[in-house]
């Protein structure tokens, strides 16, 4: 075997991990180049197969993780949303996908071999960066991920199997040698960030990984190795307990010292309108957020709603109180259920007792050699930690943590098979020629090579076609919209291009009515296929709602009621898109219904009650149809919010005559000063 095919495996998975690192959701660019390198894997290892046949092994394992994969790409066909559904297959199929690929990848000693290093160099360099980060910058520590949570939750799993791999070293040399030591630098390193950056729930998760890997290696590896392991651990933790301002102890507290678990239960139970009970921030808000997703279930309780469609379904459901950002359940297992019903959830759960069960018949006495013994402990510890952190947070719709766990759990799978395990045995036709099979492959790989490459590209000239319109480059923007929308079936660069056509219309009231009727009509076509695509999007149908306010003359007589039709389906999609409520509130007072656009602002405020910058605006036209409708003490009121945010972000007192209010201000007198 040459150094190339040696190594070569593991080159191909470190560079779709380290690509895999850059995914942050809605941009597809890192997940179709990830995902893309991954299928180059899975050609190269199906041409490396031996001649005639490849083995596969028949174990629970493998068949459930398939079965999850087959009903996550089944989902497309009943989602209500499928291009998402069909990122998600890519997403979230990512862990089957890479357990597939260490399945059949030949040389699967070297593999790992040569990952294991790899692995501890993307650790140290993230753990420098999120350091960096707290210490140095005085932010909280993300490293390359968006959110905290997906940080610490990468770096549990990657430590805890390198915690493995170091017991598994300890237990093949008694002797402590500078190999040795090194790998405990490392690990001391890596415990050091994550104790830095930990919150509670990826805290506890490590806390019971390292301590089953303690347990499950007992026997196994010296006792005063372990004792080392876990003086580690400790050890970091009381220096980033030194090293963090306030220390890293008190932010583990699940609520504060006059919370009980009764007012803990009252926010899952009886919570109303009104301020949740005094318990722990996160976990109200987490509870709000658990029970508005389970009357989401109520929509398809049994096949799910699709894959990637929850947080465009979810927002006529939401709480009030429930400030998150909307995009996650933030239980993992809650939203499979919601997204793929109850057989993708049950298969999911299948998967994981399976992997518990692999793992307890490998601890039997004797079972596994005690260097296999440890790895495996370090493996299962990290997939457990993930696990457990997964019931309050969503490292399962993370590219980078789902990749890592599909080699961790290929890894396990194969150091836990048993001797008397099956194959299955897929011969190679008589009449297929080794080329013959090795050019299949590759015209296999073509097809989602084809697709990931569209939709890497759409959204590259996506981007340049907003950065084009930006700058007033009106028709580069357009060319490169159009070009987005033909490599990609996505709605993103149809309602760019409409939304761009639209703004057109209102800038250029004085056009040819030919130039006006062709930009209007693109502009429909474009929110027609945006809408075709993506139904749940509401700002498709506030854009299209703007548009006949735009160009009433071009949509008919009845624009009017066209216009307000778009805005209250836009509002009963996403009844907190208080800029929808917005527009709509000033065609409603436009036409003399100042009762009616009062009500329905302060509906949304009752929805989404807000004191941020960009709601000034909503507020001031409450002040404004209050004064209108003689309401001025309810107006008086609602301009001491207007004040509230102006001192908080420390505004001059000249916004409130760029929000329309100076005469409503001038008329109160002193009364009405800020």
């Amino acid at each position: 075997m040459t150094f190339a095919e040696k190594h070569l495996p593991a080159g191909f998975l470190c560079a779709a991990l380290a690509l895999a690192l850059g995914d942050q959701g809605g941009d597809v660019t890192y997940l179709g180049l990830s995902q893309a390198v991954l299928i180059v894997w899975g050609g190269y290892a199906l041409a490396r197969q031996a001649p005639d046949t490849i083995r596969l092994p028949a174990t629970p394992l493998l068949s459930c993780l398939t079965l999850f994969w087959l009903w996550l790409g089944l989902s497309v066909l009943w989602s209500r949303v499928p291009y998402l559904s069909v990122l998600e297959l890519w997403t979230v199929g990512s862990l089957p996908l890479v357990f597939w690929l260490y399945v059949i990848t030949p040389d699967r000693e070297a593999l790992w071999r040569a990952a294991v290093p790899c692995l501890a160099c993307i650790g140290l360099g993230l753990g420098a960066y999120a350091l960096a980060q707290r210490f140095v910058l005085g932010e909280r520590p993300t490293s390359l991920f968006l959110h905290p949570h997906a940080h610490t939750a990468f770096l549990n799993l990657l430590t805890l199997t390198l915690a493995g791999h170091f017991l598994a070293l300890c237990a093949k040399s008694p002797r402590s040698t500078l190999h040795l030591r090194a790998w405990g630098a490392v690990l001391l390193v890596l415990f050091f960030v994550i104790a830095v950056g930990a919150g509670r729930g990826a805290t506890l998760g490590f806390a019971f990984g390292l301590l089953l890997v303690l347990v499950f290696t007992s026997g196994a590896v010296p006792r005063r190795r372990r004792l080392l392991l876990a003086g580690f651990a400790l050890g970091a933790f009381a220096l980033a307990n030194l090293a963090v301002p306030g220390g890293v102890i008190g932010k583990l507290r699940w609520m504060p010292e006059e919370g009980t678990v009764a007012e803990a239960v009252h926010v899952m139970t009886d919570a109303q309108d009104g301020a949740p009970a005094p318990v722990s921030a996160d976990l109200s808000q987490r509870v709000l957020l658990w029970r508005s997703t389970l009357d989401l279930l109520s929509e398809a309780p049994w096949y799910g709603i699709g894959g990637g469609a929850y947080w465009l379904a979810l927002p006529p459901y939401r709480h009030p109180q429930e400030t998150t950002d909307g995009f996650h359940a933030h239980n993992d297992y809650l939203q499979t259920l919601v997204e793929l019903g109850w057989p993708g959830l049950i298969l999911m759960l299948a998967a994981l007792g399976l992997t518990l069960r692999m793992l307890h018949r490998s601890g039997r006495p004797l079972a596994l050699p005690p260097e296999t013994r440890a790895q495996a402990g370090g493996l299962f510890a990290g997939l457990f930690a993930v696990a457990f952190h997964s019931l309050f947070t969503f490292n399962f719709r993370i590219l980078a943590i789902l990749s890592l766990s599909g080699l961790c759990l290929g890894r396990l799978h194969d150091l836990c098979a048993r001797p008397e395990t099956r194959f299955w045995i897929l011969r190679r036709p008589a009449v297929i020629g080794p080329g013959a099979y090795r050019l299949g492959v590759c015209l296999l790989a073509l097809a989602p090579l084809s697709y990931l490459s569209g939709a890497v590209l759409s959204e590259h000239f996506h981007e340049k076609g907003v950065r084009y319109a930006a700058q007033g480059e009106h028709e580069d923007a357009i060319e490169s919209l159009r070009r987005a929308s033909r490599l990609f079936d996505s709605d993103k660069p149809h309602h760019t291009l409409g939304a761009l056509y639209t703004a057109l219309l209102e800038a250029n009231p004085d056009a040819s009515p030919a130039a006006r009727r062709i930009l209007y009509e693109d502009a429909a076509g474009n929110l027609d296929e945006a809408q075709r695509i993506n139904p749940l999007r509401a700002q498709v149908r506030v854009t299209r709602a703007r548009l006949y306010e735009t160009a009433g003359e071009l949509a008919g007589t009845r624009w009017r009621e066209r216009a307000e039709s778009a805005y209250r389906s836009a509002i009963a999609l996403k009844p907190r898109h208080l800029n929808a409520r917005w527009h709509y509130a000033k065609l409603l007072r436009e036409e003399g219904r100042e009762r009616e656009a009062l009500s329905m602002l302060l509906e949304g405020l009752r929805k989404r009650p807000t004191r941020s910058l960009a709601a000034l605006s909503y507020y001031a036209l409450v002040v404004r149809l209050h004064s209108a409708l003689d309401e001025d003490e309810e107006a008086a009121e609602v301009f001491q919010t207007i004040s509230t945010i102006v001192r908080e972000h420390g505004l001059n007192e000249d916004v409130l005559e760029r929000l329309g209010l100076g005469a409503w201000v001038e008329r109160q007198g002193d009364g009405a000063s800020t």
